[in-house]
C-alpha cells in the first residue's frame, strides 16, 4: 500500500473524520455532564441553606445555649473543638461557641 493510493487516502480521511466526530461528541458530553453536576450540587446547597434558615427561625425563640445544644444534636457534633457561628443578614455574628 502506497501513501498516494486511493485506498490510503480514503482510509486517512475516514480516520480523521471519525476522530473529529468522536472528539466533538466527547467534549459535548463532558460539558453537559459537568453542567448537570454543578446544577445538582447548587440545588442541594440551596435546599440545605433553606433547611438551616427554617431551623434557625424555629429555634431563635430559645436562648443561645439551647440553640447550641440543638445544633449538636442535629449535626451530631462532638464536645470540644467545634465552632458554631451564626450571622445575620448584616454579617454580624449573633452567636459564637
Amino acid at each position: 500500500m502506497t501513501f498516494g493510493s486511493i485506498r490510503f487516502r480514503l482510509t486517512a480521511w475516514y480516520f480523521l473524520s471519525l476522530a473529529v466526530i468522536l472528539t466533538l461528541f466527547g467534549l459535548g458530553a463532558r460539558f453537559a455532564m459537568q453542567t448537570s453536576i454543578f446544577e445538582a450540587v447548587d440545588h442541594d446547597l440551596r435546599t440545605r441553606i433553606q433547611d438551616v434558615r427554617q431551623f434557625l427561625d424555629r429555634q431563635m425563640k430559645v436562648g443561645p445555649g439551647q440553640l447550641i445544644n440543638e445544633f449538636r444534636e442535629q449535626s451530631m457534633l462532638g464536645v470540644g473543638g467545634s465552632l458554631l457561628q451564626v450571622c445575620g443578614e448584616t454579617d454580624q455574628a449573633g452567636l459564637r461557641t
